[in-house]
């Protein structure tokens, strides 16, 4: 018991100090909304400058602990100022990956000047030891960082608790726009506490620098278990903070002492937290920003000339290069796969991954070993090692289910960095001491080996890409690749239309995971020896950053990363001018940054200039677009009643509704109306299973789905627009209509991996194209269009899938009196001739009375009234209810509707 106690003990002093960098990840979180992944290499900035000023200047250590907080400080601010400021606008995914840019410069000026050995500085603090009862003693120094730890932890929760600049912090945390309307100032609080954050990140490197080797990665990868910390804390609390961070440094004490086996010490801590984290899913309270928006995503159109055109060129480098050049094209194809992962997981499907190499290493391992151990032929070695991925791929994105954005990229680092250090990190996995020697480098026959025919291999790995970048593009122009982009750019408008968001991302994974396993082969192939070393968190950085630097969701990522990559065909090229390689991360991290700033989509966004050119020898490019027909078949709906009986709300301790009854029947138009904050759209997001009902019961047709997920709602005929519209931006206008109304089957998605072509709509989709006036805005973005278009276009989305009932959220918000009128028609049409059944939420109260049959009327979350149009359009108290929609919202209902907009014209 007395060797428990005591490494629990030594445990705590590191606790601390992994709890005081994770509290400047807090301080960075709550005045920003960033998530400094960058935070251990300003760590290691700190440790390495109190190592050259302790042992090659002689300072003493105070003094030099001094001088790592203002150089972490000075640090802090100019990433401020300099990169997190201009992107205020951005998105969360663009600023967390411009805390990656920052993580590989610092790390890539740490490989620069002391190389990958490690640096050992010798303890400064007091060594004597202190005696804890039953035989176990502790050095003094764990009791003084620990003592530290707590320290600042306490003086951090008082300033922030009780002075004026903590109460901003709080308020710019809540609420930006609201804190910057009362005279706080955003960018003066979030310059302050990345100072601050960044300095206490700089002492911890130089107090941690004598417990912890000195090394460019492995001191910038402290950021994972102070990321672990915070995330206990919630990324607010400094107190659970501090707790995360000791609990993780026991766990890793008590493993060194009782698990002799590699990797699992530095993982375990972080592992049990990652699983806590998932099991609750927890997802960050990211705030909201102005203009936030996400990466671009192109359309891919390969053409046959231009791939030959392409591939002839590789060939042509490849036949009169010499070995190192063959080498080098073998290497940017193996990296081009996995930067095409990359599109395809964080470009199409917006999950956020920083384990790609390490789902590349699976790939690897498996192949690799099954060569050697097995006598695999190379085919089916990587067929296994691909396969091996994919399932892989699936754990990894397990966490995807339960977390989402920046979390997910939390939760990933950490398990790359895991899959690292236990699997590997242990040469019991990897073929011991001697390795994994690769055995047959063949494919039907004929020998690729690199060593011996290393055009051959190059040529195989070329091709190899070639294709995989004509799959990727056919799954983008493809039905699966608009639901990846569908869930991408809206979650809950995806559920409403039936996408299931849970299957689309668990395919992403497997897909990405697989591109990225191939990389992996070719990347263990490439010598006699597989080289596992390559496979780890900083080349996933590395490649993450490379892809967003030329355009995450653009294909062009892929080839371009893969010529530049530090052993790829361009720094090999230019390394007659010098040692280009070794600047190449470097070099981009700072383009990284430039680019996002003043390019957020990336270099590939603004445009090919071979576009002319492929456009002159792509004949498929001028090909003439499909022709709608001007008048479809008319459309009927299967018939259907909603039935909602007792239904009850509650959000905390606040209720939105109380005991709520109503029917919708086929053909019949249901007015819902109230004051604002009365629970109308909070009612339709319960029917439409975005809100659990705390009671009640919802009934379709014969069917009881209060239990149903939204998608399986949507899919048996329950259809909804939404009041703010929540159409996918980055779809066209037609592809908004066919993620509608295509059902998505494993067949579809198949054959359009082969052969996407242009999928015309669908009788409905049709249908409703016609009766809303959109035939010339088919092949337009929504960004594009007016406000009232826009509307039309939300409810024709809605209508496309043919849904039997129909949720309308104040369809006409932002119209003119004409278009109003005109919207009426619409809805009258849908329910008389298509024989929908409406349910309305409207505030136009002229628009109710023409067109509904019956109304519900609601007030404070429970219903006033409910009859036929005439009889309760004629109550006193529903007029003064409804007159009551100018007033103050009530809190009963969080989710409280804005009122109208003002008219806007949508021609």
């Amino acid at each position: 018991m007395s060797v428990f106690i005591e490494f629990a003990l030594v445990g705590l002093g590191t606790g601390g100090l992994y709890a005081l960098l994770g509290q400047g990840i807090v301080l960075i979180y709550r005045a920003s909304g960033v998530i400094n992944f960058a935070q251990g290499a300003v760590a290691a900035v700190g440790g390495y400058l109190f190592y050259e000023l302790t042992q090659n200047h002689g300072w003493a250590p105070v003094p030099a602990l001094v001088a790592a907080a203002i150089v972490g400080a000075l640090l802090g601010a100019a990433i401020q100022l300099a990169v997190m400021r201009p992107l205020r606008g951005s998105s969360a995914l663009t600023r967390v990956i411009a805390t990656t840019g920052i993580f590989t410069i610092l790390v890539e000026i740490g490989f620069l000047r002391y190389g990958s050995d490690t640096v050992f500085v010798p303890p400064f603090l007091p060594d004597g030891s202190v005696s804890v009862g039953g035989g176990a003693t502790v050095g003094v120094d764990r009791f003084i960082l620990l003592a530290i730890g707590v320290a600042l932890t306490v003086v951090l929760w008082a300033v922030y608790r009780f002075t004026r600049f903590g109460l901003a912090t709080s308020a710019v945390a809540e609420n930006e726009l609201t804190a910057g309307a009362l005279g706080v100032s955003p960018d003066r609080v979030a310059l302050i506490n990345w100072t601050v954050g960044s300095a206490l990140a700089g002492v911890t490197g130089a107090l941690i620098s004598s417990i912890v080797a000195l090394s460019p990665q492995t001191s910038a990868l402290l950021v994972v278990p102070a990321l672990a910390a915070a995330m206990i804390g919630g990324f607010r609390s400094f107190p659970l903070t501090l707790l995360g961070g000791l609990v993780i440094g026991v766990i890793e004490s008590e493993l060194t002492n009782y698990v002799s086996a590699p990797g699992w010490a530095a993982s375990t801590g972080f592992l049990v937290i990652a699983v806590w984290i998932v099991v609750r899913g927890q997802a960050l309270p990211l705030r909201g920003h102005l203009l936030e928006r996400l990466p671009r995503v192109g359309m891919p159109r390969l053409g046959v000339p231009a791939l030959a055109a392409g591939l002839i060129a590789g060939f042509l480098i490849i036949a009169l290069g010499a070995q190192t050049t063959q080498d080098s094209m073998s290497l940017s194809a193996a990296y081009g796969l996995i930067c095409l992962s990359l599109v395809v997981l964080t470009g199409y499907a917006g999950q956020i991954s920083l384990a790609q190499f390490a789902l590349a290493g699976v790939g690897a391992l498996v192949a690799g070993r099954l060569s050697e151990a097995q006598h695999f032929s190379m085919v089916a070695a990587a067929a296994c090692g691909v396969l091996a991925a994919m399932g892989a791929g699936v754990v990894f994105g397990l966490p995807a289910l339960r977390t989402r954005g920046i979390s997910l990229a939390v939760v990933t680092l950490g398990l790359g960095l895991a899959f690292q250090n236990i699997v590997l990190g242990n040469d019991n996995y990897l073929g011991g001491i001697d390795g994994t020697t690769i055995g047959s480098e063949s494919i039907f026959g004929l020998n690729v080996n690199p060593i011996h025919h290393p055009a051959r291999f190059a040529v195989m790995a070329v091709i190899v890409l070639a294709v995989a970048l004509v799959v990727v593009a056919n799954l983008r122009r493809g039905s699966f690749g608009r639901r990846m982009l569908a869930v991408r750019g809206n979650e809950r408008a995806a559920a409403a239309l039936g996408i299931d968001i849970r299957s689309i991302k668990l395919a992403a994974f497997v897909i990405s995971s697989g591109l990225a396993a191939l990389g992996g082969v070719l990347l263990a192939y490439q010598n006699p020896v597989v080289q596992f070393s390559q496979f780890n968190v900083v080349a996933s950085i590395g490649a993450l950053v490379q892809t967003v630097l030329i355009g995450i969701g653009f294909l062009q990522s892929a080839v371009v990363g893969g010529l530049g990559n530090p052993q790829g065909f361009l720094p090999q090229f230019l390394n007659g001018l010098g040692n280009a390689s070794d600047y190449v991360l470097l070099a981009s991290g700072v383009l990284l940054l430039v680019t996002l700033v003043f390019a957020a989509d990336g270099i590939a966004a603004k445009g090919n200039p071979l576009t002319p050119v492929i456009r002159l020898i792509d004949r498929r490019r001028s090909a003439p677009a499909l022709a709608e027909p001007v008048a479809p078949e008319p459309v009927r709906v299967p018939p259907a009643e909603l039935t909602v009986e007792g239904v009850s709300v509650t959000f905390g301790g606040v209720t939105a509704l109380r005991d709520v009854s109503l029917s919708v029947r086929t053909g019949e138009i249901v007015g819902l109306i109230g004051p604002n904050g009365a629970g109308k759209t909070t009612l339709i997001d319960v029917v439409s299973g975005i809100t659990r009902a705390r009671t009640g019961t919802i009934r379709f047709g014969s069917e009881t789905i209060e239990r149903w997920r939204a998608h399986r709602r949507a899919r048996a005929g329950l259809g909804r627009s939404f009041q703010s519209l929540e159409l996918f931006d980055d779809l066209t206008v037609r592809e908004n209509l066919l993620v509608a109304s295509e059902r998505g089957t494993l067949a579809e998605y198949l054959r359009s991996l082969v052969r996407p072509g242009r999928r015309a709509l669908g009788p409905t989709a049709l249908a409703a194209v016609h009766d809303l006036g959109l035939q010339p805005l088919l092949d337009q973005r929504p960004t594009t269009l007016s406000a009232g278009q826009r509307r039309l276009v939300g409810i024709a989305r809605a209508v496309a899938a043919a849904p039997s009932i129909l949720l309308l959220d104040e369809p006409a918000a932002g119209l003119d009196e004409n278009e109003t009128r005109e919207l009426g028609g619409v809805v009258v049409h849908l329910a008389r001739r298509w024989g929908m059944g409406i349910a309305l939420v409207e505030h136009d109260f002229s628009l109710v009375q023409a067109i509904c049959d019956r109304l519900v009327v609601l007030e404070h979350g429970a219903i006033l009234a409910e009859g036929s149009t005439a009889e309760v359009t004629r109550r006193e108290d529903v007029v003064a209810a409804f007159i009551g929609a100018a007033r103050t919202p009530s809190s009963a209902d969080p989710e409280a509707e804005a009122p109208p907009a003002p008219s806007r014209s949508a021609s």
